[in-house]
């Protein structure tokens, strides 16, 4: 591997990682200051990376949360106090009640559309053959979108880290671990979930289906661009 893609790839799968990172604690955090100095954190992130592709949902996820941002930072003392509070609010409808929208992939996938499916087995033995552990902040199943995206980030770092130490072998088999995390899990479910936020009809929801684009955006490119990888190293 010739230096100078060896440094390209170090940063495209740290750049990855991070996102899916971010991405991963969008849905497992609830929104709170911490939460918020997250989002403004990632936002210049994500606009360098709506300029470099021409996906709708990404293009307008990212200025949905723009918008969002802007009025945030506009309102202090109880209008802010109110306006965080409707947003909390608007966590909880869409993924803190019986009556809220499906987070496990099982409930998608499976023909009994129940927890702890298949899907959930698959994601027990995806952690232990990476070397992923739960965190003990998210006590959700491991087929839990949150954990997902998650996974998807270990595997993005850890292929970061393998390209430093040259470990070929290794990082092919994290590489392709991805592209069929990607058909074997994300293709079969995500976009539902996030279409289902997108579509939740909540009165002033003004964060959450903004986010969902970005996640379904996101996602759609980084399978893109493992594809292009894996065709360029054939």
């Amino acid at each position: 591997m010739q230096s100078e893609n060896k440094k390209e790839l170090i940063e495209l799968h740290s750049a990855r990682g991070e996102m899916y990172a971010f991405l991963g604690r969008v849905y497992a955090n609830v929104p709170n200051d911490e939460f918020y100095q997250m989002l403004k954190k990632i936002y210049n992130k994500l606009e360098i990376l709506v300029k470099q592709t021409d996906n709708e949902k990404l293009t307008s996820g990212v200025k949905g949360l723009k918008e969002f941002l802007d009025k945030r930072s506009s309102l202090k003392g109880e209008e802010l106090a109110s306006f965080d509070l409707e947003t909390l609010r608007h966590y909880t409808t869409l993924f803190g009640l019986t009556t809220s929208i499906p987070t496990d992939e099982s409930i998608y996938t499976s023909v009994e559309h129940r927890e702890r499916m298949e899907a959930y087995d698959k994601m027990i033995n995806l952690f232990k053959y990476y070397g992923y552990k739960k965190r003990q902040d998210i006590s959700e199943n491991e087929d839990f979108i949150s954990y997902e995206l998650l996974f998807m980030s270990h595997l993005a770092y850890s292929s970061s880290e393998l390209v430093k130490k040259g470990d070929e072998e290794t990082y092919e088999k994290y590489f392709k671990g991805q592209l069929s995390f990607h058909n074997n899990h994300f293709d079969k479910w995500v976009y539902e979930f996030f279409k289902r936020v997108e579509e939740k009809d909540i009165e002033n929801e003004r964060l959450y289906k903004y986010l969902a684009q970005i996640s379904s955006g996101f996602i759609h490119e980084d399978k893109e661009l493992l594809e292009e990888l894996n065709s360029s190293n054939n």
